[in-house]
C-alpha cells in the first residue's frame, strides 16, 4: 500500500459541496490515503514556445490545493489546504487567475483535474 501511495494519482472532480469541500473520482482502491495533497487544476490555452515555436502544451489553472479528508472505496472527500496560502500569494500578484489564499478552492467545478502531489 506504501508503494501506491508514492505513485501519482490524475482524478476529476465528481461533485463540488461548497468552496472549501470537492469529492473526486479516485479512492482507497487506487492508493489515497488520509492526508495526501492534491492540486485541483483546469486546464487553459495551448503555450507556444516563442523562440522554437513548439507548442508546450496547455497552461495549467490552479484551482487549489486540498488533502484527502475522507476516503471511500471508490472516491474521496477534499478539503481545500490553507497552507498553500504562501505560495498562492505570490502567484495572485503576477497572475489574473491565480487562486484566492483564503483557503478555500477558486470556483471549483465538476470535471475539474486532480493530480496528488508529492508533499
Amino acid at each position: 500500500m506504501a508503494e501506491q501511495a508514492r505513485k501519482k494519482i490524475e482524478a476529476r472532480v465528481a461533485r463540488v459541496i461548497s468552496s472549501e469541500m470537492i469529492v473526486i473520482n479516485k479512492g482507497e482502491d487506487d492508493g489515497i490515503i488520509l492526508g495526501m495533497p492534491f492540486l485541483v487544476y483546469r486546464l487553459g490555452e495551448n503555450i507556444i514556445d516563442p523562440e522554437t515555436n513548439k507548442d508546450l502544451g496547455q497552461l495549467e489553472i490552479i484551482v487549489g490545493r486540498g488533502r484527502a479528508a475522507h476516503i471511500q472505496k471508490n472516491m474521496t472527500t477534499l478539503y481545500a489546504d490553507d497552507k498553500a496560502g504562501s505560495f498562492l500569494a505570490g502567484l495572485s500578484s503576477l497572475l489574473p487567475q491565480a487562486p484566492s489564499i483564503d483557503g478555500a478552492f477558486n470556483s471549483p467545478s465538476v470535471g475539474d483535474y486532480v493530480k496528488s502531489l508529492s508533499k
